[in-house]
């Protein structure tokens, strides 16, 4: 498991995707998610994106901008990193931003 959380964080701001990761370890997807949902409790997509909000906040409060910010954690476009981060956060990535610079 330790691994396979090490591999997610260096890869981040890479287009990550399950059958990626169950490629790289030699496992199945449905095996690579069964083994990943039973060591953490969370499945590697919430996974995934919850350290991803987490970087892009981190990176927000550093002063970069939204734009820069969302293809720097992996996100394909803004619209879904800007759905993510809502989501996960509660407010705007531009609103996190002058709120963290203010």
């Amino acid at each position: 498991m330790a691994d396979i959380i090490t591999y997610i964080h260096h890869n981040i701001d890479s287009s990550l995707s399950i059958g990626e990761i169950a490629a790289h370890f030699y496992l199945s997807t449905s095996y690579l998610c069964r083994l990943f949902k039973k060591g953490t409790g969370t499945t590697i997509n919430s996974y995934i994106t919850t350290r991803r909000i987490e970087l892009a906040q981190t990176l927000l409060a550093g002063g970069y901008s939204v734009n820069e910010v969302y293809s720097m954690c992996g996100f394909n476009d803004y619209s879904n990193f800007f759905k993510a981060f809502t989501k996960k956060t509660g407010i705007s990535p531009k609103k996190f931003a002058q709120n963290s610079l203010s």
